[in-house]
């Protein structure tokens, strides 16, 4: 012990007496110490905590690629008639439900707010296995045109902007200059993927024109899927594989030679899908090898 000391005073003085290196030698372990901390935040929180779901095991993300000049297969998003088909010809997801990102203009109020939002499928939120804070989501027949003047918030919009009074259900707001009840409010703690911060959900009504076979070229539909209890995802990866097969040679005009595959991935969340980060995990895409198919990622 005595020696010990004798070591840490000898080298206090060492260090008293060359301030420069003192100093560089400080700050080099503190931006290091840093460094490691910022680094395991974000391992942490991609790959090693669960997802803030029931059973987030089971959500995983589906996508395509393409073919980029200079850039090999680039992952993109899935065609709304090949969203359709999936979910109509698969066995292992209890449901497939799908999104565009949008922002929205919270307006007729003061003062005027951009809110982060997003055009949803009636089953995505139920996908993740939450129950509204307040009120419903959205209804199947809220996804067909006329019908989409709804709107689901967060809680911390609720909260924020309107002082969470309990008379927002069935209130109007104003996104974009059009009316639109909102009908529910999301729990507190909820997660959307990435872990982004939103404010606003909407259903999305997919056009006769988006749905027609020239849509299938138009991958811009990002997924969650929940797959059944049970099913591996190696089950889910093969299934796909062979509905992806399917959809190249009965749609090879936008599904062949490649350009439309599940190709290999490490994501966050879902990517098939790519999930929430912050506390929530993404594992890894699980993929085939064929040239024309669709890949899938775990939570």
């Amino acid at each position: 012990m005595g020696t010990l000391i004798q070591d840490l005073r000898y080298g206090l003085r060492m260090l008293a007496k060359n301030p420069g290196f003192t100093a560089i030698a400080v700050l080099t372990l503190a931006l290091g110490i840093g460094a490691t901390t910022s680094m395991f935040s974000v391992v942490n929180a991609i790959l090693l905590r669960p997802l803030p779901y029931p059973h987030g095991e089971q959500l995983v993300g589906l996508g395509q690629s393409r073919i980029q000049k200079g850039m090999g297969y680039v992952q993109t998003g899935v065609s709304a008639p090949n969203i359709v088909d999936i979910a109509a010809r698969n066995h292992v997801f209890q449901e497939v439900s799908y999104y565009r990102w949008h922002s929205f203009n919270l307006t007729k109020t003061q003062p005027p707010q951009r809110l982060a939002g997003a055009r949803i499928s009636a089953t995505l939120l139920p996908t993740f296995g939450v129950r509204p804070a307040l009120g419903r989501f959205f209804a199947p027949d809220e996804t067909e045109s006329g019908h989409e003047h709804v709107a689901i918030i967060t809680y911390e919009l609720w909260k924020n902007r309107f002082s969470a009074s309990s008379g927002i259900l069935d209130k109007t707001v104003s996104l974009d200059d059009e009316s639109y009840t909102v009908v529910g409010v999301l729990p507190e703690n909820f997660h959307f993927v990435w872990d982004s911060r939103m404010d606003v959900f909407v259903p999305l009504v997919l056009t006769p024109k988006e749905l027609a076979e020239p849509g299938r070229a138009t991958r811009d539909l990002q997924t969650t899927a929940r797959m059944k209890r049970g099913v591996t995802r190696e089950k889910a990866q093969a299934e796909m594989d062979e509905i992806a097969l399917g959809l190249e040679q009965e749609h090879p005009g936008a599904n062949r030679d490649g350009a439309s595959r599940w190709s290999r991935s490490t994501t966050r969340t879902i990517d098939a899908w790519t999930p929430p980060c912050g506390p929530c995990s993404a594992r890894f895409a699980l993929c085939c090898s064929l040239p024309a198919s669709m890949w899938l990622v775990c939570l």
